[in-house]
């Protein structure tokens, strides 16, 4: 991926953490790695609920996180 000349500046974050920030002289690869991870689902904990709060898509985002 490359930025547009005319954009700003960028940054690449994972999991909230910025690992890199970018102009558009930069270009950067995203490959599919041979490392694997089991997941486990939890019934109780619902994933859209938790990606709205990180996400703050309801609420003030002042109150503390329930997970």
């Amino acid at each position: 991926m490359q930025l547009d000349g005319k954009s700003g500046p960028a940054e690449v974050q994972v999991d909230g953490m910025t690992l890199a920030k970018l102009t558009s002289a930069n270009t950067i690869s995203v490959k599919t790695s041979s490392d694997s991870v089991s997941v486990a689902f939890l019934p109780e904990i619902n994933y859209y609920d938790i990606l709205a709060e990180k996400l703050k898509w309801r609420g003030d985002g002042l109150s503390k996180s329930r997970y």
